[in-house]
C-alpha cells in the first residue's frame, strides 16, 4: 500500500500499480475494499502484470470524514465459490473534506 496516502482529502483523485508478485494479471485481478464511514470498492485493471488502481475525484468527494480500512483481495476468476483470496493486511487512511474556499480536485499520482 505505499501507493496510497496516509491522508486523502476529498476530491482528490489517485492512481497507483502494485506489484504483481505471485498473482500476476492479466490471470488474477485484485481490488480493494475500502470501509469506514462510506463504502468504496475499488477493482484493478492489467498493467502488464501489474494492477493499476484509479480511485476518481468524484468516488473520494463521496466519501465521508473519517478513518477507513482498506484491505485488498486477489481472485483468478474462476468462480469457484471460495471468497478471494487476501494479498495484504489491513491498514488504516485517513480522508478528509477540503478546506473551504480550496480548489479540490488536486491528482495525487504514486507508483
Amino acid at each position: 500500500m505505499a501507493g496510497i496516502p496516509e491522508t486523502i482529502y476529498a476530491g482528490d483523485s489517485l492512481s497507483w500499480t502494485e506489484v504483481a508478485g505471485e498473482y500476476p494479471a492479466p490471470e488474477w485481478t485484485m481490488r480493494y475494499a475500502v470501509r469506514g464511514a462510506s463504502m468504496l470498492d475499488l477493482n484493478s485493471t492489467p498493467s502488464g502484470v501489474d494492477h493499476a488502481f484509479l480511485a476518481t475525484a468524484a468516488q473520494t468527494a463521496a466519501l465521508s470524514t473519517g478513518q477507513y480500512s482498506w484491505q485488498s483481495f486477489v481472485s483468478d476468476g474462476t468462480g469457484s465459490g471460495t471468497p478471494p483470496r487476501p494479498e495484504r493486511l489491513p491498514s488504516d487512511r485517513t480522508f478528509l473534506r477540503s478546506l473551504p474556499g480550496s480548489t479540490g480536485g488536486r491528482t495525487r499520482r504514486r507508483c
